[in-house]
């Protein structure tokens, strides 16, 4: 078991510095691509945008078609690297859950899914609501009709679901800073809880039959 914790330790570590790595290259090569990064959070990408529409100068008509395209440009792009970032921090997640819950029988395969999806999705609702009252009152009407049939087995499933959903919120408030520290630190945490044991983990999932729960504890702990 700490064989395995130790090969997914490294190649979590090594994914890190690989990506702080490949992020600092790429503001190197291409320092202009820091405008369409998603940092600094809402104020700061309204404030670019605003200047944007100033700096070519609405009062000519004919400017109008030109600066709309340069503001498309700039939210595609924001959203395109937003979306990015947010799967390359959101893999490390998925890393985790599936080396550390593949032993336990309540593991959900779906859920894996889930976790690199779930980020994409919040991010690019966040990034539409922004800060119209009105489209958050129409999201929370909608996913009010919306009904989930599948029920998470484990509190363990519903942490990494929180974790994913977190990424999601810190990339669509342009704050992906957020989202790679909180990336790397949760699962750094998660493989310290399993390499030393914190929790001992039981190998039944929730909704196991009691029955075969107490059997599986009588084989353990036999009557003398």
């Amino acid at each position: 078991m700490k064989g395995n914790l130790n090969a997914i330790t490294l190649r979590v570590i090594v994914y890190y510095l690989i990506t702080v790595v490949g992020f600092h290259l790429l503001l190197l090569v291409l320092p202009e691509a820091m405008d369409y990064f998603p940092v600094g959070g809402i104020d700061r990408l309204n404030d670019e945008l605003s200047a944007a529409q100033s700096d070519r100068g609405l009062v000519l008509g004919i400017m109008e078609s030109g600066v709309a395209i340069k503001v498309l440009e700039f939210r595609s792009l924001t959203l395109l690297i937003t979306l990015i970032a947010i799967i390359i921090f959101t893999v490390p997640i998925a890393w985790v859950y599936d080396a550390t819950q593949s032993i336990r029988k309540h593991r959900h395969a779906p859920l894996i899914e889930t976790l690199y999806l779930l980020p994409i999705i919040v991010a690019t609702v966040v990034i539409i609501v922004q800060n119209s009252i009105a489209l958050a009152f129409s999201l929370v009407g909608i996913v009010a009709a919306v009904r989930f049939r599948n029920t998470l087995k484990s509190p363990t499933d519903a942490v990494f679901v929180f974790a994913a959903l977190s990424i999601g919120l810190a990339g669509g408030v342009s704050e992906i800073g957020i989202a790679g520290v909180a990336s790397m630190v949760f699962s750094l945490t998660v493989l310290g809880l399993r390499y030393f044991r914190v929790v001992k983990h039981e190998q039944y999932s929730m909704d196991s039959d009691p029955s075969e729960i107490a059997g599986e504890a009588n084989d353990h702990h036999p009557h003398q």
